[in-house]
């Protein structure tokens, strides 16, 4: 039924990983890059979550009718 938005979650969560795997790898030269990447991850796992979110709401409102 939604198709569209788990697409949307999977190429999320593989951006998320390779994110992550760059931080792991020891490959920030500086703080600030590093502070980056930390914020860029939190932001990513926010958007996975903010589309899960929606995607309950409908189907809750979708229970209701």
């Amino acid at each position: 039924m939604f198709e569209e938005i788990d697409s949307v979650k999977e190429a999320v969560k593989r951006e998320t990983t390779k994110v992550s795997e760059q931080l792991s790898s020891g490959g920030c030269e500086t703080f600030e890059e590093y502070r980056y990447l930390v914020g860029l991850i939190d932001g990513l796992n926010r958007s996975c979550q903010i589309m899960e979110d929606y995607v309950k709401n409908i189907v809750s409102s979708m229970d209701k009718d």
